[in-house]
C-alpha cells in the first residue's frame, strides 16, 4: 500500500533567507481528494 501525503492548505516553501513560493488556497480541491482517496 502507497502513503501519499495531501496538503490542503497555504503553503509557504522558502527559497532562500529572502524569497520563498506560496499558494493561497482554499484547500476544497485537497479535501476533495482526500475523500475520494479515502
Amino acid at each position: 500500500m502507497k502513503r501519499i501525503l495531501i496538503t490542503a492548505w497555504c503553503n509557504i516553501e522558502p527559497i532562500d533567507a529572502v524569497r520563498s513560493i506560496t499558494n493561497n488556497a482554499t484547500g476544497k480541491l485537497g479535501s476533495y481528494i482526500a475523500d475520494y482517496l479515502c
